[in-house]
């Protein structure tokens, strides 16, 4: 039967026979071969001559891709048979009689294995047994083969290369990935050490191109870079279309990196040596990275591509009011299903922005998302939460009926509000009971409590693992002007992940939002079906965790734990959920990027951890500067703030600030400069006595404190030639 072998297989010397356990064998030398090392592979003849079964070795070098189908189980014998019948190509038995090859031209990024399905295109060998099932010649499967890696786990998509450029010279590009927190692993596929890492040189240049395209958007820079490496030497790694092939993949499933800035700003890069062979480590680099507005980064996988959606589907863009309403929107479904150190993966997110900045992008794009998927499952909208929260026994009642959802909540800082206040009504308090309650009691051995009161129609069942995820929308003014660190203490604001949007209104758009593509609604789909069979199976899938991204959570933990014991009152509420929270959010991202079998890489950990501590940091720092509640005790603790930042500006940024040219290098701050800033702060806009009035008198008191001096009006004009008026700042600053 081996003449039924494809002649165009046979005529490759990429044979092998099959020995013990099926471990590939060298026909010539008669010991084990590596799928991975071509000199240990022999003519098909010679394989044949073994008296062995045969088997073809994948290459990377060569065009084809094997499908193998093996004994399905009765759920899968479905799907089996729709790929079987998915493509008119070479198919044969197993060497057992129970599976299926089929051989297709195609290429996949690496292989990818998923209910007794496995597909490969390099470094793996097929046992061929020319057992035909249907002799047909080898067809083009490219597309069906990278639709299947893509359902089966290998999040890959195909992408069209855009040229973009770059911030960085050959050399700058080098030292970037050489100092990143990889860059152990970074030198070693640079310098062409891969084997102990990778089963295959693809795989390994896969993985080092990704690396250069990560900070460069420049395609043609990323190709040069690539071949001054040690694995850019080989002659496949000349070819463009071998290079582009992994720019393609990678670009694809890029994170939407959005400046926030002239990325020529962000980074200076000083080189104190020229790197006369990119291929060595030795030649040194000094960074220095400039003071930067961190831009933000969508996380891999489903969250991204929600985000993602999201952004180009509003009519005023905006990629915080995206990423909030993705990260609530993805937890509300699986949130219940899936479960990461026996805790749902509920989110609350709060988004502060201000007015007619595109708060509402976020429900946009989810409704449209939502509707899409409607016509395939209609039970999506048994994800979809109520708008308003009436009280805290309707919030519990309606769980009932759906244990696990996502609201989308407009002026939630107003109701935060209400429910903080010390004159809360009794639904109110009712409702920060439930939401505290809830946030702790998402996994899927928990249970909410039944509550019975003197009004029965108030009474409220148990709930089993309740998952509420929130979207709430806000103005810093209406969140920020009534915070305390009392609301800090009760525990419910430090349980929302905060999100701060301070750029400005961005520009509406005319054309119709586009709808969302197919691949995505595949993927909100899957996650449906998913979230659906755990509600009426009563299961849930456990999120496991690498050891490396464990070490990034553990250091995270202690991080927290340095925060709380400085023994500020602020810090042991605020930093106490953070670990929790970063938990719960990286393994919501692992769904995301795997909902079939979601691991907790080292990337999504440190992105979920770098997400807290910023969400942790904004409220940190606003009561360090006084920039929250309103009254006259904050007005000292924001006034000294101004007066640091702009003692902390250097000479041209001072001039940016309008700072008089002759003053710029005196330790005086122009109250031109304090009256702008002060005016834009909540406690002096709403001071009964007019804002002008309330700065005037807290400067005075300031200089009666000799915190500050006034300057004389002499002295002010020599320095200016205006009438602005000047404060020295003392030894306090």
């Amino acid at each position: 039967m081996l003449e039924n072998i494809p002649q165009e297989l046979r005529d490759r010397n990429q044979w092998v026979y099959a020995g013990p356990g099926k471990s590939p064998f060298n026909a010539r030398t008669h010991k084990l071969a590596s799928p991975t090392d071509p000199s240990t592979w022999s003519t098909f003849a010679e394989a044949v001559a073994s008296g062995q079964p045969v088997g073809y070795v994948l290459s990377a070098e060569d065009p084809y891709c094997f499908i193998d189908l093996d004994t399905p189980t009765e759920n899968e014998k479905k799907i089996h048979s729709q790929v079987f019948r998915s493509i008119d190509t070479y198919k044969e038995r197993s060497i057992s009689g129970k599976g299926v090859h089929m051989i297709v031209r195609g290429a996949i990024p690496k292989g990818v294995r998923r209910d007794h399905i496995e597909v490969y295109s390099d470094s793996r060998y097929m046992i061929c047994t020319g057992d035909v099932l249907k002799n047909s010649p080898i067809a083009d499967g490219n597309e069906l083969v990278n639709n299947m890696f893509s359902q089966m786990g290998g999040n890959d998509q195909s992408a069209d290369l855009i040229e973009g450029t770059s911030v960085y010279t050959l050399e700058e590009l080098w030292e970037v990935a050489h100092n990143a927190a990889n860059g152990d692993k970074f030198d070693k596929l640079f310098n062409g050490d891969w084997k102990s890492d990778y089963e295959s040189q693809s795989e390994a240049d896969y993985a080092l191109m990704s690396m250069f395209a990560f900070y460069s958007r420049d395609n043609a820079q990323c190709r040069e870079i690539f071949r001054l490496s040690d694995l850019g030497k080989r002659e496949k790694a000349q070819r463009d279309d071998y290079l582009n092939y992994a720019l393609q993949k990678f670009r694809a499933q890029q994170p939407a990196l959005v400046d926030m800035g002239d990325l020529k700003d962000m980074v200076s890069l000083s080189v104190k040596t020229p790197m006369e062979s990119c291929s060595s480590a030795s030649q040194a680099v000094q960074t220095v990275a400039a003071e930067q507005e961190e831009a933000l980064v969508f996380p891999p996988g489903l969250v991204g591509d929600v985000a993602r959606y999201i952004l180009s589907a509003a009519k005023r863009p905006v990629p915080e009011v995206a990423l909030a309403g993705a990260i609530a929107y993805v937890a509300g479904i699986c949130g219940r299903a899936y479960n990461i150190s026996e805790t749902g993966l509920n989110q609350y997110i709060i988004l502060l922005a201000d007015t007619g900045s595109g708060k509402e992008g976020a429900g946009v794009g989810i409704d449209k998302i939502v509707a899409a998927c409607q016509k395939t499952i209609p039970q999506v909208i048994d994800f979809q939460g109520p708008g308003t929260f009436a009280s805290g026994q309707a919030l519990i009642r309606h769980l009932d009926v759906k244990p696990c959802f996502y609201s989308v909540l407009g002026e939630f800082g107003l109701t935060l509000q209400q429910m903080c206040d010390i004159n809360a009504s009794p639904a109110q308090v009712m409702l920060k009971k439930a939401l505290l309650d809830l946030y702790s009691k998402s996994g899927f051995d928990r249970i909410l409590t039944e509550s019975v009161y003197s009004d029965s129609d108030k009474n409220t069942k148990c709930v089993k693992a309740p998952n509420v995820s929130i979207f709430g929308e806000a103005t810093p003014e209406t969140f920020f002007a009534k915070l305390s660190a009392s609301h800090i203490a009760e525990g419910l604001i430090p349980r929302f992940l905060m999100i701060h949007y301070t750029g400005k209104r961005p520009e509406g758009r005319e054309d119709k939002a586009p709808p969302p593509d197919k691949n995505l609604i595949q993927s909100m789909n899957n996650l449906y079906t998913v979230a659906i069979g755990s509600k009426m199976k009563s299961t849930y899938m456990e999120v496991d965790i690498s050891p490396e991204a464990k070490k990034i959570l553990k250091a995270f933990d202690k991080f927290a734990d340095v925060k709380i014991n400085e023994g500020k009152d602020l810090n042991k509420q605020l930093w106490n959920r953070a670990h929790l929270k970063a938990l719960k959010l990286a393994g919501l991202i692992a769904v995301g990027v795997n909902m079939h079998n979601p691991v907790v890489d080292p990337y999504s950990a440190q992105w979920a951890v770098d997400f807290v501590k910023k969400d942790c940091e904004i409220i940190d720092g606003k009561f360090a500067r006084g920039e929250v509640g309103t009254g006259e005790h904050n007005y000292e603790p924001q006034l000294r703030k101004i007066v640091e930042d702009y003692l902390e500006m250097t000479p041209e940024q001072r001039l940016k600030a309008k700072g008089p040219k002759d003053s710029v290098e005196h330790k005086v701050v122009p109250f031109s400069y304090i009256r702008k800033r002060a005016k834009k702060l909540s406690s002096f806009q709403n001071d009964r006595r007019g804002s002008t009035l309330a700065l005037k008198l807290a400067l005075d008191d300031l200089v009666e404190a000799n915190v500050l001096q006034k300057m004389d009006p002499v002295q002010s004009l020599s320095l200016s030639r205006q009438r602005i008026g000047f404060y020295y700042t003392g030894n306090q600053f």
